[in-house]
């Protein structure tokens, strides 16, 4: 019903344009459908029902796990598990039992990162839960305690490493801010896709930056590069002096004899030829 009556609009509103009238029926009818298939699981109707009229919400939730995989790609596998089976999960406990659950997991989840709990006591202690809420689905308790053993394994490095575990963390209390700037990012892939192969070796030269550099050090000079930014967008500073002044101030920071420099300077070079062809 829904798609009909849209379609009867479009149909009106494009009259002028039969092909595209013609191409839009065929494409209502595949998507009518995906979307009754896609409704017809009670979890699947759930995650959508949840996103509600912020469709901004369900979209963000992409955007973040997109950005894991770029950051992080060496755990992408253990990701896709962990997705698959939490799907399984919610598939199969009821809502206010489900929201329960989803809470409590954050409040671990924060006690790791903030260094108040083991890996080891959080993991055991959200494995207890979950066998008591699928006891009638052992299939899935065995699946799920072969992944908790490979979560343990991975997220045990993961957090011993300086940067990783700042990242993490800085997520903390306002994910919307890390999505938000994540989003942003995939936008600009998806403006740009020819930038691509150049976002991802900024995202990993602004890695290794972070994972040299003192947090104090690192906020001013992400200050200062956002200044930068805007200075060269406004048209204050041509994008050259930008580049030159963060390169000095990196420098500084990493020390003149930094092996590190020589490819940021590339990467700079790389960098003005994409924006200042842009600016022209």
């Amino acid at each position: 019903t829904a798609v009909t009556q849209m379609m009867g609009q479009l149909t009106g509103h494009l009259s002028s344009n039969p092909s595209l009238v013609s191409n839009l029926q065929s494409l209502a009818q595949e998507f009518s459908g995906v979307l009754t298939s896609f409704l017809s699981n009670s979890q699947s109707k759930r995650v959508a029902s949840r996103a509600g009229m912020d469709l901004s919400a369900l979209i963000s939730q992409f955007n973040s796990l997109d950005i894991v995989y770029l950051i992080f790609p060496q755990y992408k596998n253990i990701i896709k598990k962990l997705v698959d089976v939490a799907y399984q999960v919610g598939s199969n406990i009821p809502d206010p039992q489900l929201d329960i659950l989803t809470a409590h997991a954050m409040q671990v989840g924060q006690a790791v990162l903030s260094g108040n709990m083991g890996v080891d006591t959080a993991v055991a202690g959200i494995m207890q839960e979950l066998e008591t809420l699928l006891a009638s689905h052992p299939s899935i308790v065995n699946s799920l305690h072969s992944l908790a053993e490979e979560f343990t394994g991975v997220i045990k490095p993961f957090l011993s490493n300086f940067q990783s575990r700042r990242v993490a963390s800085r997520s903390g209390i306002d994910l919307s801010a890390m999505i938000t700037q994540f989003g942003g990012l995939e936008g600009i892939m998806g403006a740009f896709p020819q930038h691509k192969d150049l976002i991802d070796r900024l995202c990993t030269a602004a890695y290794e930056v972070g994972s040299a550099v003192s947090d104090d050090k690192l906020d001013i000079l992400a200050a200062q590069a956002m200044q930068h930014g805007e200075d060269v967008v406004s048209g204050k500073m041509s994008p050259n002096t930008a580049v030159d002044q963060l390169l000095g101030e990196l420098e500084t920071l990493l020390g003149s004899d930094s092996p590190l420099l020589p490819g940021y300077r590339n990467l700079s070079q790389d960098l003005l030829a994409v924006v200042n062809s842009f600016f022209a």
